[in-house]
């Protein structure tokens, strides 16, 4: 079995841009988990735990997306509650573009046999795990910052290691709009 995923790979400006957030984040909660930057992804589709025999259809699915140049911007913070603190996260604006991609991902899992993920799509980038939010008050003391662009060009089959030090990915398939790969 493979712990895999599809996700939108993210330019090295805004990963400059979002590791100086997480750098006022490690000050503010010390215990909290931070992913290393060179993690940092928008996930488009969850396919968790695959048979290998599956990988060859997995790798299928991302060739044929063919996904036009996306210009995102990071515009929020925003949490997920988990067991042990809360994981942070910017979001994105809407992005009719960013919806329609997702939409076609899903479709051509679908088509592949491949199980969806029954959650709302909310796109976004973790910056924390385990954050211990003392007060429902406490996001709203989250570091400011000026919206910033993210422009993405490539979609990425990435499985992913679970490794006692954090998270390691590893790209099994892309497609960019600039020529597939």
């Amino acid at each position: 079995m493979m712990r895999l995923f599809y996700g939108l790979r993210l330019p090295s400006e805004a990963l400059h841009s979002m590791e100086q957030l997480q750098n006022q984040l490690r000050a503010q909660f010390p215990r909290a988990r931070f992913p290393a930057p060179e993690t940092f992804h928008v996930t488009l589709a969850f396919l968790g735990d695959t048979p290998v025999q599956r990988l060859d259809t997995a790798k299928r699915v991302v060739n044929a997306l063919l996904p036009a140049p996306l210009d995102l911007q990071v515009s929020h913070w925003g949490t997920f509650p988990q067991e042990k603190g809360e994981v942070l996260w910017l979001g994105l604006d809407p992005s009719p573009e960013l919806d329609r991609l997702h939409r076609l991902l899903a479709h051509r899992l679908q088509e592949a046999g491949f199980p969806l993920e029954s959650r709302r799509f909310q796109p976004h980038v973790t910056l924390a795990r385990q954050v211990p939010f003392a007060s429902p008050d406490t996001p709203r003391k989250l570091p400011a910052f000026s919206p910033f662009p993210l422009p993405c060009e490539t979609v990425s089959l990435l499985r992913s290691h679970l490794l006692p030090q954090g998270a390691r990915y590893e790209e099994l398939a892309c497609c960019s709009s600039k020529s597939p790969v």
